[in-house]
């Protein structure tokens, strides 16, 4: 998948989320996406050849390092539980501010 398909695909899933969102929130249930950069997975295990040297990927994380697993799980356990009640309909991106 290149680049453009990719963000297209993410705008496209954020936005039927948001509909779901719209749809479901008369029932107090809200929907949110978790955008994760990367992460250490065998998923990118498996396309690390594909990427770029360490360094580079480094470089465009304003805090130098990549997400952990718990970073992630500790957000969608928030956004599931009572303190993230108001959230709705949000794309939160947990990515170092890669993009920034």
């Amino acid at each position: 998948m290149t680049g453009t398909q990719s963000e297209s695909g993410k705008w496209a899933f954020a936005g039927y989320a948001k509909g779901i969102a719209r749809d479901l929130g008369p029932r107090n249930i809200t929907v949110n996406v978790v955008q994760p950069g990367i992460m250490p997975t065998d998923m990118a295990s498996d396309v690390a050849g594909e990427l770029p040297d360490r360094e580079v990927i480094l470089d465009m994380h304003p805090i130098r390092r990549i997400a952990t697993l718990e970073e992630v799980a500790e957000t969608i356990c928030f956004l599931a539980g009572p303190s993230a009640g108001y959230i709705n309909s949000e794309t939160i991106n947990i990515a170092g501010g890669i993009g920034i």
